[in-house]
């Protein structure tokens, strides 16, 4: 790693083999420490926070985290090849410096300018300038007298929790996201039927660059719901009736997701756990579709009536056909 590097790991005091989840626990307890909101017009502690902010965005993904591990903050800039990187490095150890096959014809780094050693115009870092110049057509390169092309922002990662309402429902929700200058208020919209665990990308809202901001990244979690439970994008929702209800049949309204309502008819006769499918009542899926309601049937007994009850339903007993734990063997 060049010399010029920042050490992510001791910024935010962590090891180099240090899980997600200490990283994360790390980034937070920093944050909060060092927070501009916390220190008006103090600008070390702002400078500290950019950098602590700066090494958990490197650090909290695992592809950037990679890069800086093998090749340092130099590994993380637009246009880097690790690919040639690594085979420079290949060929040099090999061959005990840059006069040997990489630097010859043929060789992967052919007509770079490059010095070995201290003094001989940058080393190892110096190379890389040069990989970045090769990979964006000599736009990077060091000892051309070109600059740089300007970078986009960086790409942010946010989560969000939503119950399932909604998250079926969608719309425009608020939340405060960290883009580089502190926490801030976005308003975002949010497609109807997110499902959990999905991964939502808004482009153009990540951190500002000069090539113009990165884009935002939501993680959605859903709460679940006490009635209605999820099955891909059908819904399942489970019904009390009375006993009179599953023998006699019935019409029961139903409340939707959506606010709206629906009849749904009982058939005389059901039994307890009984699945009904009202197509086309579930959850909004790909293309404008909708996946169905799937009602589980719940038979409950009353809760009072003492010896009466006990007595009426003694008496249904005798309608019962047949001996109904005769399938029930193990």
């Amino acid at each position: 790693m060049p010399q010029t590097d920042r050490d992510f790991y001791k910024i935010l005091g962590v090891a180099r083999d240090a899980s997600q989840e200490e990283i994360k626990r790390a980034y937070k307890k920093l944050a909060r420490q060092y927070h501009p909101d916390l220190h008006p017009g103090d600008k070390q502690a702002e400078a500290r926070f950019k950098e602590i902010n700066e090494a958990h965005a490197v650090l909290s993904d695992p592809d950037k985290r990679k890069l800086y591990d093998e090749f340092g903050e130099l590994g993380l800039r637009e246009g880097f090849d690790a690919e040639r990187a690594r085979a420079w490095k290949q060929y040099a150890g090999a061959a005990g410096g840059p006069g040997a096959g990489p630097f010859a014809e043929g060789g992967p780094f052919r007509g770079f300018r490059f010095e070995w050693g201290p003094g001989g115009g940058g080393g190892f870092e110096s190379l890389f300038e040069e990989l970045f110049g090769a990979a964006a057509g000599g736009a990077g390169a060091r000892g051309r007298g070109r600059t740089p092309p300007p970078r986009r922002g960086r790409d942010i990662e946010s989560e969000i929790e939503l119950g399932l309402l909604e998250a079926l429902r969608g719309g425009t929700m608020a939340l405060r996201v960290d883009r580089g200058q502190g926490p801030e208020r976005l308003e975002v919209k949010l497609p109807a039927g997110v499902r959990d665990g999905q991964r939502i990308r808004l482009a153009g809202m990540g951190q500002p660059g000069p090539a113009g901001p990165g884009d935002l990244y939501l993680k959605v979690r859903v709460r679940p719901h006490p009635v209605l439970e999820r099955r891909g994008d059908d819904l399942l929702m489970t019904v009390p009736v009375t006993v009179g209800e599953a023998l006699g049949g019935a019409t029961i309204p139903l409340p939707l997701w959506d606010g709206g309502t629906v009849e749904l008819k009982v058939p005389p006769g059901s039994q307890n756990g009984r699945l009904l499918r009202l197509r086309g009542l579930g959850a909004p899926g790909r293309g404008g579709r909708k996946g169905d309601l799937l009602v589980r049937l719940e038979v409950r007994l009353p809760d009072g009536g003492g010896e009466q009850l006990e007595r009426l339903a003694r008496e249904l007993d005798r309608f019962y056909t047949g001996e109904i734990r005769a399938g029930l063997r193990l």
